[in-house]
């Protein structure tokens, strides 16, 4: 297991720091063909198996896992990525079985051989975190366990999104009506996972009074990047963790507000890091997207790219993935009739003209939005919120060789 781990996390140094923007395939390897995204016979369609709505995925180097995100559902779904995309692929568990408390997550990240699913909401804020281990069967109560976080910081729980750094795992915090909205929980892998120890909390609010309420985080290899979303209304605070520091000093945190370099940029929801940029998707349908180049001072004005989504037609967008070239955002709502996935090539300038649309209908036309985005180096796949199916897309062949490990959003 520890080798298992140690390869991941090298693939994952390498992809973010061996490589320029849509260069996640080392030189000398085999050509890549990137689909049209208007091709059809790239995109299948799956109805979920038993959950009224979903919310991102992790995948494991076989398995895609969906969590529910529904407050009356504890059902975690997967599917195999080696069989055909359709409902016989496709393996369920109940997490409520373990703990009725356990229902509605915001998504899931993997750290190698573990799957950590991200505790939301089931009527209350949540702060119970289900892990799963991958050599064990899905329907097999011992292959999971379970740990309530917030038996020792009350604010943690009622988190969006998660990552992992090679060690750490983080829960990125959301609303919790605690007050105390901006508590960062971390989990040292390396630790027993119900331990106390392995695990502390970071109230992000300490450094700015206006930093909660927040929606996916990534990863470049060094920096952990929080994404800022809606705190009774949408801010543009975005928080910055130096892995490689003390998580409890506050020398180890950067804010910006990204309001100061660019005023309507406010309100996202997922980022996902290509090799250089880190990308940041709208709640807002019109945008603007937001684009960090890492190389750069954070807190710099000549470190930000603003692109305005408006020619989308969807209400709003929530979760982001990379396949090597493309950056796709992922449609939360339809509007005017179309649900519309975008995708930024990232051989061209950050700007609206560099976006393309596809209207999800044309593949699934009862869909009415998604939560959040997965890719197994090859296809991406999207979470249905509700009842509509899920869908892959058939991004690249061959697939990647030195992608991270995959996480929500």
């Amino acid at each position: 297991m520890v080798k298992r781990v140690l390869v991941l996390a090298l693939a994952a140094c390498n992809a973010v720091l061996g490589h320029e923007r849509g260069e996640l395939d080392p030189p000398g390897a085999t050509p890549v063909t990137f689909s049209a995204l208007g091709d059809l016979t790239q995109w299948a369609s799956a109805d979920p198996p038993t959950s009224p709505g979903y919310g991102g995925f992790a995948f494991d180097g076989r398995w895609v896992y969906a969590p529910s995100s529904s407050a009356l559902s504890g059902i975690v779904s997967r599917y195999d990525t080696k069989s055909p995309f359709g409902a016989s692929a496709w393996q369920s568990f109940d997490i409520g079985s373990l703990d009725a408390r356990c229902k509605g997550f915001a998504g899931a990240t993997f750290d190698g051989r573990y799957v950590y699913l991200v505790p939301h909401s089931n009527g209350s804020a949540l702060g119970i975190v289900a892990r799963f281990d991958s050599n064990g069967a899905l329907g097999d109560a011992t292959s999971w366990s379970l740990f309530d976080v917030s038996a020792l910081d009350s604010a943690a729980r009622g988190f969006q999104g998660g990552s992992f750094d090679g060690r750490f795992a983080y829960f990125v915090p959301s609303f919790n009506y605690s007050g105390r909205d901006g508590v960062v929980a971390r989990l040292d892998t390396r630790g027993a996972f119900a331990t106390p120890s392995s695990w502390s909390t970071f109230d992000v609010a300490t450094l700015d009074p206006r930093a909660k309420g927040f929606f996916g985080s990534a990863f470049d290899g060094r920096f952990v990047y929080f994404v800022p979303n809606v705190y009774g209304e949408p801010h543009g605070l975005v928080v910055r963790l130096d892995a490689t520091a003390s998580f409890g000093d506050a020398s180890s945190w950067a804010v910006v507000d990204l309001t100061t370099i660019f005023g309507a940029a406010r309100g996202f929801a997922g980022a996902v890091f290509d090799g250089r940029y880190l990308y940041l998707a709208p709640i807002d349908g019109g945008g603007p997207a937001a684009r960090l180049d890492t190389h750069a001072d954070m807190g710099s004005a000549a470190a930000w790219s603003f692109a305005s989504l408006v020619a989308a037609r969807t209400e709003g967008f929530a979760g982001a993935e990379f396949d090597g070239r493309y950056v796709y955002f992922v449609p939360t709502r339809a509007k005017d009739g179309a649900l519309d996935l975008l995708r930024y090539d990232t051989k061209a300038a950050f700007a609206t003209s560099s976006f393309e649309t596809f209207d999800m209908h044309r593949v699934a036309p009862s869909a009415s939005g998604f939560l959040g985005g997965g890719f197994d180096g090859t296809a991406i796949f999207l979470a249905p919120s509700n009842g509509a199916p899920f869908l892959r897309f058939t991004a690249r062949t061959p697939a990647g060789k030195a992608l991270p490990p995959s996480s929500f959003f």
